[in-house]
């Protein structure tokens, strides 16, 4: 960047200015990396700093940074997914994760918290409860610790959008299980295999929230999945 080099560790992140002349970057390893674009007045505005931290590193393990990379992805994946309001407000949480993670202060810095990283939380954590929705061992105690906060915090972010986080679990469990059954190429697996794959472990009591979500046994459902097809 200019006359300031610098080697990245792979999951490092780092500031660039494309208007610098000599600005450029060389992969010097098999892999890949990403790219996202800020607005530079905004940025400056709440980090007034950030310009001196052009070409240096932001290691990848610090929790913010991770936080950042990790709904990045998530972002990237269901973009085309998304209408223009929810593409602005996840763009509004990436820049929030971003200002953190450059070292925003102050009111900004409160402002990214409240808006940006709980969002963005509560995304992560979402998407790692359906990543393991099939486990026996999945655990909001363990959830907590893999993302270093209290258990009693993830149970706020869910609250705070309506709903449990028990609730949230065995719904998707459910519909899980629905779409399975649905599922023509799983129409040869039991039902208590069905139940397995969606995370339930107690077959009797399957049957039973089941029957209480869909008004029909999971026999039902699999019966017209099968005359409709």
């Amino acid at each position: 960047m200019g006359k300031r080099p610098l080697e990245i560790a792979a999951g490092d992140v780092t500031i660039g200015d494309p208007s610098i002349r000599g600005a450029h970057i060389t992969q010097t390893a098999h892999g890949n990396f990403q790219t996202a674009l800020l607005p530079r007045k905004a940025l400056l505005r709440a980090c007034p700093n950030a310009e001196d931290l052009i070409a240096r590193s932001i290691p990848g393990a610090n929790p913010i940074t991770s936080m950042f990379l990790r709904y990045y992805d998530l972002a990237h994946e269901h973009a085309d997914k998304l209408v223009p309001a929810e593409l602005d407000a996840v763009s509004q949480h990436l820049f929030d994760l971003s200002v953190l993670m450059i070292g925003a202060r102050g009111d900004v810095a409160d402002e990214a918290r409240l808006r940006g990283l709980a969002a963005a939380r509560f995304e992560t954590i979402k998407s790692d409860i359906m990543a393991q929705l099939d486990s026996p061992g999945l655990s909001l105690s363990d959830l907590a610790a893999a993302h270093r906060i209290s258990p009693r915090s993830i149970q706020l972010l869910f609250e705070r959008a309506g709903i449990t986080y028990s609730s949230f679990v065995l719904e998707q469990r459910l519909l899980r299980a629905e779409r399975l059954l649905r599922n023509p190429a799983m129409r040869t697996r039991k039902i208590i295999e069905i139940a397995h794959l969606a995370g339930f472990h107690d077959v009797s009591y399957f049957h039973r929230v089941f029957r209480r979500r869909f008004g029909q046994t999971p026999d039902d459902v699999r019966q017209m999945a099968g005359d409709t097809g």
